[in-house]
């Protein structure tokens, strides 16, 4: 993070500026569609409002939160904010539009009667299709453009992989800890760890014990305390939390199971008693709906394009390379627990469970070299959008897995039956499959617990980002990986 507060100031400025010249040239642009179809109108109602079209978008989208706090992706936030920052500001314009109604108005009299645009539907003499279409097209346009700022700040300026000052209080498996190490955005440096017992098998300096964090700190320029919460009690916690505070640290909790059933929940007065108010388990209501109308759209548009174009061709490429049929079917566990196919593209060489363990590995002689192929740029995936048509899983959600692995299934691990599984989802795109059993098990009670349609189309967002970098999958995807993460978790 750059230390120089006028770089910091000087980067949301040019943020704010470029939101604002999008939003007016959105704005701008519902005019110029309502010119296409009304070739006489004029910009006497725009030219109304222009001011104020200025100068009210940057303060909501600050009171959003789109420009208060640093970290890895200053330019990239939520689209959540940025909807929010943008209809709030149409909310603020039509406030000013009433206020102006009467000039508004007059000018929209003048209009119809040159029967200008007498077709035009006008809210106090404002045509309300700019309004609709700013709505509409502002918070994409605006997100856009600040994810490719995003990668533009990453690859020029390079402020989001300035290595962060970190240190671990807790234990932490090795397989973790490598990710932490090797994580480009953001970027840290380990400076040591505080175990209770010896940092044993950890890559790192033990600084000392927990208890010791406050004088370290005095010592040490920490930006971030990383925290394991099943570590330590509640009033440990507490004052890990506050001495990283006191020391202007930012305090970090890797969740256990019970921070993650907590990750879901509204704090309330009742009777002033103050209490948590958990969320339900699974989806319903209106957000079940949307879901499976985007569930059954995605999907749809998805096997239109990559049926005749990726996933034919794959099939025969298939079978040129490995005699048998190309499709590989399996039986995994969906929502609440039934059964169902599953539908994948055939890596493998025929009857390949017959030939070796179920457990496959980056270097296995049985994964054919199209398979090796699919596997790195997930195409293997794709006849799963058929599941999805056929209502067995989700776009978005937990992996599927097995009847096996379902068995040894932890009571809290059974959550994840409470949605259906997804053809990506937090796991998928959290490290792809060099992440351990119990992280993913975590992740997925967290997807239960905070899903969201934010939350999946963010998941989806970051799949397409996963899959172009090609970072790929192992065969039971970074064995290797999970056994020594398993290892080390138990």
């Amino acid at each position: 993070m750059p230390e120089n507060r006028f770089k910091i100031f000087s980067a949301y400025a040019a943020v704010a500026i470029m939101d604002t010249v999008i939003f007016n040239l959105v704005f701008l642009l519902g005019y110029m569609a309502l010119r296409v179809f009304y070739k006489h109108t004029p910009f006497d109602s725009y030219f109304a409002v222009a001011f104020f079209t200025m100068i009210i978008p940057p303060i909501v989208l600050f009171f959003t939160g789109m420009y208060r706090s640093w970290d890895e992706y200053i330019f990239a936030k939520g689209m959540d904010g940025i909807i929010s920052g943008v209809w709030g500001s149409l909310i603020l314009l039509l406030g000013i539009i009433w206020l102006n109604r009467s000039q508004l108005a007059a000018i929209e009299e003048i209009e119809t009667s040159k029967e200008i645009h007498k077709a035009t539907e006008a809210i106090w003499g404002f045509p309300v299709s700019v309004l609709i279409f700013t709505a509409i097209v502002a918070p994409l346009a605006i997100w856009v453009w600040r994810i490719a700022a995003n990668v533009l700040e990453h690859r020029i300026l390079k402020w989001s992989t300035t290595p962060r000052n970190i240190i671990i209080v807790g234990s932490m498996a090795p397989a973790d800890l490598d990710r932490l190490v090797n994580s480009n955005r953001p970027s840290y440096h380990v400076l040591g760890c505080l175990c209770k017992d010896e940092c044993k098998d950890l890559p790192v300096f033990c600084l000392g014990k927990p208890e010791q964090l406050s004088d370290i700190m005095k010592d040490e320029h920490v930006e971030e305390v990383l925290i394991n919460a099943p570590d330590f009690s509640r009033e440990e916690l507490l004052r890990i939390i506050e001495t990283a505070f006191e020391n202007k640290a930012r305090p970090r909790i890797a969740m256990g199971i019970y921070e993650a059933l907590l990750s879901a929940t509204s704090s309330e007065l009742t009777k002033n008693m103050p209490i948590y108010k958990f969320r339900s388990g699974g989806i319903s209501g209106w957000t079940y709906v949307i879901k499976r109308l985007m569930d059954v759209v995605f999907a749809a548009i998805a096997l239109c394009i990559t049926g005749p174009f990726i996933i034919l061709p794959a099939c025969i490429a298939i079978v040129i390379d490995s005699k048998g049929w190309p499709l590989f079917t399996q039986t995994r566990v969906g929502l609440h627990g039934r059964l169902f196919k599953l539908y994948k593209l055939r890596t493998m060489v025929i009857d390949a469970d017959v030939k070796g363990g179920p457990l496959t590995e980056d270097d296995d002689p049985r994964i054919t070299m199209i398979g090796k192929f699919m596997r790195k740029t997930s195409i293997d995936e794709l006849p799963q959008f058929w599941n999805v048509l056929k209502g067995d899983m989700s776009f978005v959600g937990p992996r599927a897995v097995v009847p096996y692995v379902v068995d040894g299934f932890q009571d809290w691990e059974r959550l994840s039956l409470t949605v259906r599984p997804g053809v990506t989802g937090l796991a998928q795109v959290s490290g792809r499959d060099e992440i351990g059993f119990r992280e993913k098990s975590l992740l997925n009670l967290y997807y239960v617990r905070n899903h969201s349609i934010w939350l999946d189309l963010r998941i989806i967002v970051d799949t397409v980002t996963v899959v172009l970098s090609m970072e790929g999958t192992g065969g039971t995807r970074g064995a290797k990986k999970q056994k020594e993460s398993a290892v080390a978790e138990s």
